[in-house]
């Protein structure tokens, strides 16, 4: 499961890491995406959830024993 702020870049990394191609313009994710990304021999199957509460309470529906979290954290948000 990949979470992280609005706006953090998860879609945007996701992508990247699914296709090896750089996502120019997303819009804001309105429940979660999935993608599936090889990195090293395995293949993962990553959740990009969105943060607001009503994609949150939601998890449980699409996400049965994640296996780890990736936490996306934008350095460059001084905000």
């Amino acid at each position: 499961v990949m979470v992280g702020l609005d706006g953090a870049g998860k879609t945007v990394l996701l992508y990247y890491a699914a296709s090896g191609e750089r996502l120019e313009d997303t819009t804001k994710s309105s429940a979660y995406n999935v993608e599936t990304a090889q990195v090293g021999a395995c293949d993962l199957r990553v959740y990009d959830v969105g943060s607001s509460r009503s994609s949150s309470t939601r998890w449980p529906e699409f996400v049965d024993d994640p296996a780890g979290i990736i936490l996306v954290v934008d350095s460059a948000d001084g905000g």
